[in-house]
């Protein structure tokens, strides 16, 4: 079977990376995540969040991407030099495989065919870059409790840590004693807010060169500043604006109806290029809902169908949705029911918007993308018994004999499958689980006890019940149970590979 024209970009978009140094990524420059709740930013989501100091913020509102911290990952990485925040594709390209770096600067080089140029042609210590995409979480607002969430990023977490306190893992998992020593919980909504004031400052700038801008929390359709985007964008048309969304789909009623109102306003004016709605999703029913705690499973799939449903490109805007599924313990034993009965499914129903394919032949309406949780370890997938691999290994066997070659896909306008760089992904998924191999016996066993005390106590504030949820896990449950005696508390860590 050919490549797809997607793997041969790819393979083209490394080479032009290489060119410039073996560790070269277009995101250091032209991606951003800002947390604006706590002053907190980084180029995707892989390296650790630092702080926007203050006084760069002053006289350059910009300093929201352009600090002088990450200007100086900028000048390692021109030099060929691996910054270490970034270990999360070193430790995967490590084993032989292409990392997000690549994806990224392919997906933002698409954006601005130029880049490679502009940052050949400037000192990356000093010049402050006008990114292209932008993600800013304007709220930590939200309905949700998920396992592997904090009280910084939800305000449901935050209730629950406040009334019982922390978790009683090795070490207290989501103290907010310590977030708040960390600088990390958020500074309350009606309090000033300077990362606040810098953004609707930067913001007009920022506009203009803006190809992808995407809003996440907490739960964005629950936050003011969501809806201040939806009709700054209504009364200003950007042709060649992709604006995107990350919400677990489950708000109320009222609100889903607001955020359909704020669309509709959109699609009249004819204000963007494309919209992207991203949903949060680790699973199939009742175990998707276990582990993002709040979650109404059967609610999200219809909402994504509504959407898919009443946007669609006759308005002249390209309307897509995209499943993040973050692997983690949870995910594995329905993980293929998800892909098979929800992700294809809307794929079969609703890829057939031939207005779409037309200008966008290589792409989807409805995407699905496998990042891999790194944090808390203990629900690292890492931590699972080996037989649970072997589920994995038989999911991407199942989805690779469906596979079609890409011009055949096209001829038949047969898009209700997965793709060969999705199936990609999860060999990469498969391939980390593997790595577990180079962890020590102890380490395991105590990450495993961190389980156990951690879901134990879940089950109990939340009335949850892992067992009744995923009885074909008992195996592992056990073996978490049996850890916590055979192990002191010590704090468990992924070893780099």
């Amino acid at each position: 079977m050919k490549d797809s024209p997607y793997k041969i970009n790819l393979l083209d978009i490394t080479e032009k990376n290489n060119s410039i140094s073996p560790t070269f990524c277009v995101a250091k420059w032209k991606q951003v995540s800002i947390n604006l709740t706590s002053g907190l930013t980084h180029s995707c989501y892989h390296p650790p969040e630092h702080k926007i100091p203050l006084n760069e913020l002053e006289n350059n509102p910009s300093a929201l991407h352009n600090t002088s911290f990450k200007k100086n990952e900028r000048k390692q990485m021109i030099e060929g030099k691996r910054p270490s925040g970034c270990s999360y594709c070193w430790n995967i390209e490590d084993t032989g495989h292409i990392s997000d770096r690549n994806y990224r600067s392919l997906e933002l080089s698409t954006l601005q065919p130029d880049v490679y140029t502009e940052i050949k042609s400037n000192d990356s210590a000093v010049y402050n870059v006008v990114p292209t995409n932008v993600e800013v979480n304007f709220s930590s607002v939200c309905n949700f409790k998920c396992a592997y969430c904090s009280p910084h990023l939800s305000t449901e977490w935050k209730k629950e840590v406040e009334k019982f306190g922390p978790y009683p893992t090795a070490n207290p998992h989501n103290s907010i004693d310590y977030f708040k020593n960390e600088g990390l919980m958020p500074i309350p909504n009606r309090e000033y807010n300077p990362y606040m004031e810098a953004f609707w400052k930067w913001w007009p700038e920022l506009y203009n060169e803006l190809r992808i801008f995407r809003m996440t929390g907490g739960e964005p359709l629950m936050d003011v500043n969501t809806y201040k985007v939806f009709d700054y964008v209504r009364d200003n048309p950007n042709p060649n604006l992709h604006v995107a969304l990350t919400t677990n789909l489950c708000p109320d009623k009222k609100l889903l109806n607001k955020f359909y109102s704020s669309l509709d306003g959109i699609c009249e004016n004819k204000a963007l290029k494309e919209f992207t709605m991203y949903v949060s999703c680790d699973g199939y029913g009742q175990r998707a809902e276990y582990g993002r705690h709040g979650m109404d499973f059967d609610y999200l799939v219809e909402n994504a169908e509504t959407y898919l449903q009443k946007y669609n490109s006759s308005s002249g805007i390209v309307f897509t949705l995209a499943f993040i599924v973050t692997v983690n313990v949870f995910t594995i034993t329905s993980l293929r029911d998800f892909i098979d009965k929800v992700v294809l499914d809307l794929r079969s129903k609703y890829n057939k918007d031939d207005v779409a394919y037309e200008t966008r032949k290589f792409n989807q309406r409805v995407f699905l993308d496998t990042p891999m949780l790194n944090f808390p370890a203990w629900q690292s997938v890492q931590i699972l018994p080996k037989r649970y691999r072997d589920i994995l290994r038989s999911d991407i066997e199942y989805f690779k004999s469906k596979l079609l070659a890409e011009e055949i896909m096209i001829e038949n306008n047969d898009y209700g499958r997965l793709r060969d760089f999705e199936i990609a992904k999860l060999e990469r998924v498969l391939a980390f689980m593997e790595g577990a191999d180079n962890l020590s016996d102890s380490q395991i066993k105590s990450a495993r006890a961190d389980f156990y005390r951690f879901f134990k106590e879940h089950d109990s504030r939340r009335g949850t019940n892992f067992l009744e949820t995923f009885p074909e896990m008992q195996d592992f449950w056990l073996l978490c149970e049996e850890a916590v005696k055979l192990v002191k508390k010590q704090p468990f860590m992924i070893i780099k590979r």
